[in-house]
């Protein structure tokens, strides 16, 4: 986790696995949020792991980073309707990619509903004729 960087830094040549979570808990390789600024990971292989909303970078907030020569990989989502992010920008996080590669897992499909059909809704009513 990188919280509150604002002096130029680089993280150079780290490995991240994510935790193998369970369908209710959600899993990130790298997290950068707080104040941040001028950070660079360079070179990293990052696997965001198992998990709801598996994600291999996420930034929030008022952060900028920078993301060079390195390879991301989302991670496996669980549960049903779950997604996958290879990098994740929320809030307006500001997120820079070079020569890099990302790759984001399929999501999972939602979860079927049983039962039988909905009726059909009743017509309109007549207009005014006017």
């Amino acid at each position: 986790r990188a919280n509150n960087v604002t002096a130029n830094t680089k993280v150079f040549g780290l490995t991240v696995q994510g935790a193998n979570g369970s369908a209710a808990q959600t899993t990130t390789g790298v997290l950068i949020d707080g104040s941040v600024s001028s950070l660079t990971l360079d070179s990293l292989l990052v696997n965001g792991g198992v998990g709801a909303s598996a994600t291999g970078v996420l930034a929030t907030g008022g952060v900028s980073v920078t993301v060079l020569n390195s390879t991301v990989n989302s991670g496996s989502p669980a549960g049903a309707g779950s997604s996958a992010y290879g990098i994740r920008s929320l809030s307006g996080a500001v997120v820079a990619v070079t020569t890099s590669t990302v790759n984001a897992q399929p999501g999972v499909d939602g979860a079927a509903v049983s039962g039988a059909t909905p009726p059909a809704a009743a017509s309109g009513a007549d207009g005014n004729g006017g």
